[in-house]
């Protein structure tokens, strides 16, 4: 009997170290493969537990709800009585319920091919549809599995009066220095794309930053700029590295540059435009 119980309790003890190597496989492990970019910008999944990976179903791309409209700039808020997303901006109204293939956007009735759901305790919202819903345009790579989203930003730069140019911004060639205020900086190259597909764009600064952005102007009529993050690494005293990565402009030939830092109230402008 003692004998049993010994093999008992060691069975069960096996049984939940595999579960738990499971369940941390399937927060690590990304199910279907999928790569997503809005606006030029890979959006990174699987950071933890509650950070789970969107997925395919019925050849639909389902994610996380309160990541893409939050991404989309919309509001976003969950009645867990109705088990119901509500989410808005300044021109929709979306409200999307669990298991219902009903959708309804500015008052009007929408049929989805696969209606939202929970997964893991996690909800779960058909991507194209919520993203064409905004205006947004929605590409599918097949053979890279990436789904590129692209949408008008809300907020476009502003030009500064009295700044760079005298009222309006000035026009730089890659490799000139341009400055606002105290931070002076460059942008020098536009590079080729690197092994994850992204073109890098290189430039120096004097300063380090999380709070410079570009928007990226392509050659395609009527596209809208692509705004994205600018990367700084400390190179020496006083000197930084510039980086840009965007996946969208490592397909199609950019026209500008448009750099944008913040003023004093915080928001952020244009300061220095470049032309390739």
């Amino acid at each position: 009997m003692k004998k049993l119980s010994l093999l008992t309790v060691f069975s069960v003890v096996c049984l939940l170290l595999f579960n738990v190597f499971i369940l941390t496989c399937n927060v690590s492990a990304n199910p279907d493969n999928i790569t997503i970019i809005v606006n030029g910008e890979m959006m990174e999944f699987g950071t933890d537990a509650n950070d789970p990976y969107p997925y395919i179903k019925e050849g639909r791309t389902l994610i996380p709800f309160r990541r893409i409209f939050e991404k989309l700039q919309m509001e976003v808020t969950w009645d867990n009585e109705t088990r119901t997303v509500h989410a808005k901006n300044e021109t929709t109204v979306m409200e999307l319920g669990i298991g219902r293939k009903t959708a309804i956007v500015n008052g009007e009735e929408h049929t989805l091919d696969v209606a939202p759901e929970i997964t893991d305790d996690r909800t779960f919202v058909p991507l194209r549809f919520v993203s064409e819903s905004v205006g947004a345009d929605v590409d599918w790579d097949a053979a890279t599995r990436t789904v590129t989203i692209t949408f008008l930003i809300d907020s476009p730069a502003k030009e500064i009066p009295g700044g760079p140019g005298g009222g309006t911004v000035k026009t730089y060639k890659l490799g000139e220095q341009a400055s606002y205020g105290d931070k002076v900086f460059t942008v020098d190259e536009i590079g080729e794309r690197d092994k994850s597909g992204r073109a890098v764009i290189t430039g120096t600064t004097n300063f380090a930053s999380t709070d410079m952005y570009v928007e990226i102007y392509s050659d395609i009529i009527g596209a809208s700029p692509f705004k994205t993050q600018a990367y700084t690494s400390k190179v020496d005293d006083g000197k930084y590295v510039l980086r840009i990565f965007h996946y969208q402009a490592s397909n199609t030939p950019i026209r500008k540059i448009v750099v944008l830092l913040p003023d004093d109230n915080g928001n952020k402008v244009a300061v220095a435009e470049y032309m390739p």
